[in-house]
């Protein structure tokens, strides 16, 4: 849960504060207005998905530890087949952000299966102990993103119009 930790707060980010972070880190010359919304829209959905992106690097690792190679590779090919199935579906209403959406459920998915299989192969998983960290992130998660909600309902920045020292204030 170390991870998930980590990475909440990154991913809450990505998603309330997408086009601040692609205007400050992208937008310039050619590089506008509307390609800052074109491109946000696919990085909050990669926010849905950054801790579960962080966690399956460590579960895959982890099975392959207990030398079982089949189960995450089994796994993993039913997930990409999602992915291509849930792309295939939402490229036409989401556009690209349809693309980012269905590659953070497919990896979502992928953890979760990976996570509950682990009970087949022995005591590794305390669900206790996990649900209450889970619960404890959610709700540091959910005080962030009313806190962030409400600074940017307070504190607009016209983007097209600031420094990239005004934007970097912005988002610090």
């Amino acid at each position: 849960h170390g991870l998930a930790v980590c990475f909440t707060p990154i991913a809450v980010g990505f998603v309330l504060l997408a086009e601040p972070l692609i205007s400050l880190a992208l937008e310039r010359g050619q590089f506008g207005p509307d390609s800052r919304a074109l491109t946000a829209g696919p990085l909050r959905y990669y926010g849905l998905g950054m801790v579960s992106f962080a966690i399956e690097t460590v579960l895959v690792n982890f099975w392959f530890s207990l030398r079982d190679t089949t189960t995450p590779i089994a796994v993993g090919l039913l997930c990409v087949t999602l992915d291509v199935v849930l792309c295939w579906l939402l490229i036409e209403p989401m556009g690209v952000a349809g693309v980012a959406l269905a590659l953070s459920v497919s990896k979502t998915t992928k953890v979760c299966i990976l996570t509950a299989l682990l009970d087949f192969k022995g005591p590794y998983v305390q669900w206790k102990a996990l649900a209450g960290a889970a619960l404890r992130i959610s709700a540091a998660a959910v005080v962030m993103i009313v806190g962030l909600t409400a600074f940017v309902a307070r504190i607009s920045l016209p983007l097209h119009e600031s420094t990239l020292l005004a934007k970097a204030g912005y988002l610090s």
